[in-house]
């Protein structure tokens, strides 16, 4: 309860702000002050909780709430706060915290910048990292950033600790840098990453790695696009040296104003228990695999190939209806190295045929203020999972922002 009063504080905070922000502007001299809310509610049902005969059905709730407040001096400071309150289940208690809080240095020398704080990251197609949105808490990273910008190129180089419960462990110490390059003024489009990586030196069997890796996209003409990517990652996982790969492919057609289809393959390597004493399984970032790897999120990018069809049909301006269609199948026979994402307590047997995903959803807005999304998904279980069975889910999901 306690918590859930502060939090109302500080939205009642915020508020008065806003009431008093002509004030503000004349007083600090502020060009800009910007104050926004979100508020998200969703529910899912999944029958059974995971693909296993025997086991029961279940209903979970969730809700978000976020309060932000955004400043510009002069051209040359910028400042944003973001407060995040949650709750896990219906009737749950609710849990507030710091999601953002960042200062940004601008025009330094003209070019660049230095954003330092609390922040969220977003690179590429959002495989290798991405602010993972969909998530109760999102992500979020404490550490600096140089961004800069010149006619033939964009180039980032940052050095964060993930925040934990927002992208790491409560109990975790993990580092994570990366330098990241957007290509200009090309045929096509063109980004190369670095990425280094070290979790926490307790963690079992930990990854202290090295990913490296490259995003081309662009389009054959107008109706048709493509996006290709592909990584490679050295260092160490556990006792083992690690030597592993990734790859994604994707190709749209847009047959009309509002409907396109498209198709895609990706896959990440896995352990194929080879002698040479490397690790051959690609452990993934910080990626959003409910994005690519089907809504229900039963599976990471790891040990993983995934074929898959897609399809968009626009029912007027603001609403659209999704298909997709994925096909999971292990990228290396045989191995103790699975990808589902409770690997725990989803046993496996070796066999290649992970099962296949349908997913049915529309989304789209009932105002400017307000977001709507609802669907449902199957999972078949294929021979690999160890007494697998059906699983279906569902969810609907209501947004207001302002």
């Amino acid at each position: 309860m306690l918590r859930i009063l502060t939090f109302l504080l500080v939205s009642a905070s915020f508020s008065t702000l806003i009431a008093q922000t002509g004030q503000i502007q004349s007083a600090a001299g502020l060009d800009e002050l910007r104050f926004g809310a979100e508020l998200r509610f969703r529910s899912e049902m999944y029958n059974p909780v995971s693909p296993l005969t025997d086991l029961a059905s279940d209903t979970v709730s969730a809700g978000r709430a976020r309060l932000y407040l955004a400043a510009d001096i002069e051209d040359h400071l910028s400042a944003f706060i973001e407060f995040q309150g949650q709750a896990t289940g219906s009737g749950s208690e609710s849990e507030s915290s710091l999601h953002q809080g960042w200062g940004r240095l601008n025009d330094l020398a003209g070019k660049g910048s230095l954003q330092f704080g609390r922040f969220e990251m977003d690179y590429g197609n959002g495989r290798m990292v991405s602010s993972l949105d969909w998530s109760n808490t999102g992500r979020a990273w404490d550490g600096l950033r140089v961004r800069t910008e010149l006619e033939r190129y964009d180039f980032d180089a940052f050095w964060t600790r993930p925040v934990a419960g927002q992208g790491a462990p409560l109990d975790g110490r993990d580092s994570f840098g990366g330098l990241y390059m957007t290509m200009k003024e090309l045929p096509f489009d063109m980004d190369l990453y670095a990425f280094s990586r070290s979790e926490d030196p307790t963690t079992i069997n930990r990854a202290r790695d090295f990913t490296y890796g490259a995003l081309f996209a662009g389009e054959l003409n107008p109706t048709m696009t493509w996006s290709l990517e592909a990584a490679y990652q050295t260092g160490e996982h556990g006792a083992d040296d690690a030597s592993a790969h990734a790859l994604a492919f994707r190709f749209d057609v847009a047959t009309g104003p509002e409907v396109s289809f498209g198709f895609g393959y990706e896959l990440a390597s896995g352990d194929n228990n080879s002698l040479d004493e490397n690790a051959k399984e690609f452990v993934p970032l910080y990626d959003s695999g409910d994005v690519w790897h089907g809504p229900m999120d039963l599976l990471v990018w790891t040990n993983l190939q995934d074929f898959v069809l897609r399809s968009r049909v626009g029912l007027n301006s603001a609403w659209a209806f999704h298909a997709e269609l994925h096909q999971f199948i292990m990228a290396a026979d045989g191995t103790a190295n699975s990808p589902f994402r409770d690997s725990a307590n989803i046993p496996l047997n070796g066999d290649g045929d992970i099962g296949s995903e349908i997913d049915l959803y529309v989304m789209g807005a009932l105002s400017d203020y307000v977001h709507f999304q609802a669907g449902v998904s199957e999972f078949f279980a294929g021979d690999a999972v160890v007494k697998g069975d059906d699983q279906m889910w569902a969810y609907a999901q209501l947004v207001l922002r302002f």
